[in-house]
């Protein structure tokens, strides 16, 4: 019986030995998986903080854009209300324009000089597209050897008189040569 018992004994021992070997085994596995955890969960905050820090220059870039849509907007607005501006400057010189002309119509009537019922009649008003240039003042000799000035080297809104003086839309009357008019003389 002594072998039976020892090999009975050497069993229990055996199975202990594993029992205690699996229990250690499980013992550090949890360890293990609980500093794992840790570490996962330290990860996990580090992570969450530097969102925050994201969520920041995101805010940041937000507040920008928003910034520079109304920007755009006021710049649209802006546009708009000088477009409009334009129109209504554009319709006052239109019917300014025409009264003009309606004085110089009636005028045309009641003037014995001009013919006003001919085929290529229209009105000369100080508006009217043909005293518009760009060039300098131009001269050229006439038949005295005095320079003529041409209508057509004028300021919109000239007038030149018979007399080879020019009302300038100002309101200055100047001679051919430049000089100006002193118009209480």
């Amino acid at each position: 019986m002594s072998s039976t018992v020892l090999a009975v004994v050497l069993a229990v021992v055996g199975v202990l030995v594993v029992v205690a070997i699996v229990v250690a085994v499980v013992m550090i596995t949890r360890s293990r998986g609980r500093a794992r955890a840790e570490a996962d969960r330290s990860r996990a905050e580090q992570l969450r903080q530097e969102a925050v820090a994201d969520t920041r220059s995101v805010d940041e870039a937000r507040l920008e854009a928003r910034e520079a849509e109304n920007r755009a907007e006021r710049s649209r607005l802006e546009a708009e209300k000088a477009e409009a501006d334009a129109v209504e400057a554009e319709r006052k010189k239109a019917a300014e324009e025409a009264l003009i002309e309606d004085r110089v119509r009636e005028a045309d009537r009641i003037d014995p000089g001009v013919d006003h019922r001919a085929d290529d009649y229209a009105p000369t008003t100080p508006a009217s597209d043909d005293r518009r240039t760009d060039t300098p003042l131009t001269e050229s000799p006439t038949a005295t050897g005095q320079p003529e000035q041409t209508a057509s080297a004028h300021p919109e809104g000239s007038t030149i008189h018979e007399d080879g003086t020019v009302t300038y839309p100002d309101g200055s009357v100047r001679r051919s040569d430049g000089t100006t008019v002193d118009p209480g003389a």
